[in-house]
């Protein structure tokens, strides 16, 4: 199918749509897809979208978003609109950034945007309270963000093929839980830019 026919918005109580592995473009998909209401899971991967229909914005019913293997540049804010997401799939894409309001995402459990091209994350993502696994891997990460520290629901964090320089690399490769507690144990010092300093004293330690 390379087109979605406007009659969709006729199913006013479609829960679930699957436009998986099709050739569609943004023109294909009709602004009537913003009269599905009570849609809860949409996926779109495997298309060759190179913007998110502004339209899907407005689906504010929806719990799942799967956006992966197409070629967006980017996410529009307006996606923080979908407070009740609790997963969302923007993995194989041409991002090089995410929204700030994906801070709202306050009942999001899985978030994975792996292989994009992100150079920079949104501390607003201190505001992911639900969250349990988060997949940056395969990205252009020279840094996280210090709020990371407070996600503790978190039990899965993937930055593995990132240029990460905070937290510094021995930190990393302990995994999510070691992630996190340096980032809460040293976030006011690093805030203050003594980064370098507490790399070189994390790496003295982990001699020992």
């Amino acid at each position: 199918m390379k087109i979605v026919p406007r009659e969709i918005g006729n199913l006013v109580n479609l829960q679930t749509l699957d436009l998986r592995n099709n050739m569609l473009l943004i023109d294909n998909v009709p602004q009537e897809i913003g009269r599905l209401v009570n849609l809860k899971k949409l996926s779109l991967s495997g298309n060759r979208l190179v913007a998110l229909p502004a339209e899907i914005c407005t689906l504010t019913s929806l719990k799942e978003l799967e956006c992966a293997n197409n070629q967006l540049l980017q996410i529009p804010g307006e996606i923080g609109n979908l407070t009740g997401l609790t997963k969302v799939n923007f993995s194989a894409n041409k991002l090089t950034a995410i929204p700030a309001s994906f801070g709202n995402f306050s009942e999001l459990q899985i978030m994975d945007v792996k292989s994009n091209e992100i150079a920079e994350l949104p501390n607003t993502l201190g505001g992911l309270k639900s969250i349990t696994k988060i997949d940056l891997s395969h990205n252009m990460l020279t840094e996280l963000p210090w709020e990371f520290g407070d996600l503790t629901t978190m039990t899965v964090l993937d930055v593995s093929h990132n240029p990460l320089t905070l937290p510094p690399n021995p930190v990393v490769m302990k995994g999510t839980e070691a992630i996190i507690q340096w980032l809460k144990k040293f976030e006011k010092e690093g805030r203050k830019g003594k980064v370098s300093g507490l790399e070189i004293q994390t790496e003295e330690k982990d001699k020992k």
